[in-house]
């Protein structure tokens, strides 16, 4: 097969990986304590974030990360991690897609770029 025919050869000094496509939602998270929301501005603070996140269990830390959209407006994610995976998996099937106060929740788990 193709896969077997390329997995392990070298191109310019690097090992080539190939494996079967496997869908995100398919996969294994290799941190699936931690999750990856957007959806809100700049109006939200890390502490409210925290706040709004901690009806679902014990948080160990949470970020805020500011972005501009194109039109220069602001687009700010952040990350959560939750002491556990089971109360990250809550979070998600609570919040995402979920609209409150004007924000559209996005949550998902946070995957690597390389995921």
């Amino acid at each position: 097969s193709p896969i077997k025919a390329k997995n392990g050869s070298t191109f310019a000094g690097n090992t080539i990986t190939v494996e079967h496509f496997v869908p995100r939602d398919q996969r294994e998270m290799p941190h699936p304590n931690n999750i990856y929301v957007r959806g809100f501005t700049s109006e939200l603070s890390n502490d409210a974030l925290k706040r709004r996140f901690s009806e679902f269990g014990r948080i160990s830390s949470s970020i805020i990360l500011p972005n501009k959209g194109p039109g220069g407006e602001d687009r700010c994610f952040g990350f959560v991690c939750f002491e556990t995976s089971e109360s990250a998996n809550i979070a998600i099937q609570a919040l995402h897609n979920r609209e409150e106060g004007g924000i559209q929740w996005y949550v998902a788990p946070n995957l690597n770029k390389r995921d």
